[in-house]
């Protein structure tokens, strides 16, 4: 019975995260060998009315850079990223900076002292839940970079966090209702088995 209980426990919270918004990796490029001015595009489906979108790298030995950065919704558009990011320094050996591409979105340079130590970029704009969007850019990292480095583009959803608003899906609230009505049953009959006279 406590296995059926703990199975249903596992599948409740693995439908209940199933078609939620969140966050997202969308490329992660650990120690990349070098290069100049590689073209990335990202896509991504929008899960909330706005999106974080975020850029966390650092480079022992010499630079990664990311320019010529624009976000758009797939198919054409106005690009929706502005003049400037939202910055978080590493907690270790920060170094880190945006500077004038010449593109109206400033470019994002890591470099950085402590492998594992992400500086990070971001900015949160207006999105449409469940549109398709593109998040394009030049990536370059110095041709010297034999050190670690590693660069994380995600996304995450307003209000991912916000408990408040969060409104749980059908199918969780079936399956954390049978869960609790098994745990009941179990308790009652542990209940009745302790009452039983020998």
């Amino acid at each position: 019975m406590k296995r059926i209980i703990l199975s249903l426990a596992v599948l409740a919270l693995t439908l209940g995260g199933a078609g939620q918004a969140g966050a997202g990796v969308l490329l992660d490029l650990e120690d990349p060998p070098g290069q100049n001015d590689t073209s990335e595009s990202l896509s991504f489906v929008a899960g909330s009315a706005s999106t974080t979108i975020t850029f966390a790298g650092y480079q022992l030995s010499s630079s990664l850079q990311a320019t010529n950065i624009d976000l758009f919704l797939t198919g054409g558009g106005p690009s929706l990223l502005g003049g400037s990011w939202d910055f978080t320094a590493a907690p270790f050996g920060s170094f880190a900076s945006a500077f004038d591409d010449g593109t109206g979105v400033p470019a994002l340079q890591f470099e950085g002292f402590v492998e594992d130590s992400f500086d990070t970029f971001s900015q949160t704009v207006a999105t449409v839940s469940g549109q398709s969007y593109t998040l394009s850019f030049l990536f370059s990292n110095g041709t010297d970079s034999s050190g670690p480095s590693e660069l994380v583009v995600s996304t995450v959803d307003a209000g991912a966090g916000d408990s408040g608003s969060a409104v749980p899906e059908p199918s969780t609230l079936v399956l954390s209702s049978i869960l609790v009505g098994l745990c009941g049953m179990v308790c009652i009959g542990k209940r009745l088995m302790r009452t039983r006279p020998a």
